[in-house]
């Protein structure tokens, strides 16, 4: 009896264990989705060895549901069409069902291949300019959000994202989409399992995404361009990188001028923006209006500023409502009032 008892505790475990390897799809989301809404108290590369990273991200980037998409698509569109597009602006964590009825005109979000038209077909409809990132769960070794980086597993998002992403689509669409960013926190453990991805990964996936993509989709990073610097394999095929700014980076525009200057060296563009979920360092208060006024006001009218998003709409404690919501909106007509811009790097 007691033979048998532990035949089958054992069958049973064996069982547990095959069904977790395959990471069927359904429970692949529902452990993404898990994960994301838990979050990290990550200070990226504050306390670690490569001090370029863009650090801030408390918690997952946004993703919306398949359905929040589909439902935006279905619900009215943008109140006040037409007028100067101007540069994008706008904060992360913008709620799709927001898109058409909210003010901003810029974030990033992730998406998968399997919703990136739909992204696009919204940001259109609401004309909002989007960085697509790829969901964190697909470049993963094991399809789950906080493993390693697999560089086999982000080729393959980037061969089915631009089997979507045609020539033709990026023509019909190409106005609203800024771009692809090639995921972020590259020197964060906490974020990858324990590791940090390097330069030759990330060159590596840019150099395969550009050459299944072409070259009408553009490639970008969101960490400061010294880390891309010396790495020719990085430089090559991507179009900008990021500067997000915070108190404890010094005078902001030292900081902002810096960055422009390194990435033009480069022959890179730069996309802008301010921690206003957190101003000086990780799990501080979040701007106060004053702040974001002077910080963003450098940020959105900096010469070689090709976009401003910043990070990120929060409601504990609020990021984008009330006082700050107002200057919010002052920093986007100074967008509007700029000329249209674009991120893809002069050939």
């Amino acid at each position: 009896m007691r033979t048998r008892t532990f035949t089958i505790l054992l069958a049973l475990i064996l069982s547990a264990c095959h069904s977790e390897s395959k990471h069927p799809a359904a429970d692949t989301v529902a452990m993404r989705d898990t994960m994301d809404s838990v979050g990290t108290d990550s200070t990226l590369l504050d306390q670690h060895t490569i001090p370029t990273d863009v650090e801030d991200t408390t918690g997952a980037l946004y993703e919306p549901t398949d359905s929040a998409i589909s439902a935006a698509l279905n619900g009215p569109g943008r109140r006040t069409v037409g007028g100067n597009v101007g540069m994008g602006y706008g904060l992360t964590n913008y709620d799709v069902s927001q898109w058409c009825s909210g003010p901003l005109t810029a974030t990033m979000l992730q998406i998968t291949p399997a919703n990136a038209l739909g992204v696009l077909k919204l940001a259109a409809k609401c004309q909002v300019r989007v960085v697509l990132v790829p969901s964190r769960a697909m470049i993963t070794v094991h399809h789950r959000t906080h493993d390693p980086f697999s560089l086999t597993n982000a080729n393959a998002f980037s061969d089915d994202l631009c089997r979507v992403l045609t020539p033709t689509v990026l023509d019909d669409y190409g106005q609203w989409l800024i771009g692809l960013n090639l995921a972020d926190d590259y020197g964060s453990p906490d974020q990858w399992g324990g590791t940090i991805v390097t330069q030759a990964q990330i060159g590596a996936w840019a150099a395969h995404t550009r050459n299944v993509c072409g070259s009408k989709l553009r490639l970008g990073l969101r960490v400061e361009p010294s880390w891309a610097k010396g790495h020719p394999e990085v430089i090559t095929p991507i179009d900008w990188t990021w500067a997000q700014y915070r108190k404890r980076k010094g005078d902001a525009k030292r900081y902002f001028d810096a960055n422009a200057a390194l990435a033009k060296q480069l022959g890179l563009k730069v996309v802008m923006g301010v921690n206003v979920a957190q101003c000086d360092v990780s799990g501080s208060a979040p701007c106060t209006p004053s702040e974001l006024q002077t910080f963003g006001t450098i940020a959105v009218t900096h010469p070689d500023n090709c976009l401003m998003v910043n990070w990120k709409i929060d409601e504990r404690p609020p990021t984008y409502s009330g006082t700050l919501r107002d200057i919010h909106l002052k920093l986007l007509a100074k967008a509007k009032a700029r000329p249209l811009t674009t991120c893809r790097k002069e050939s």
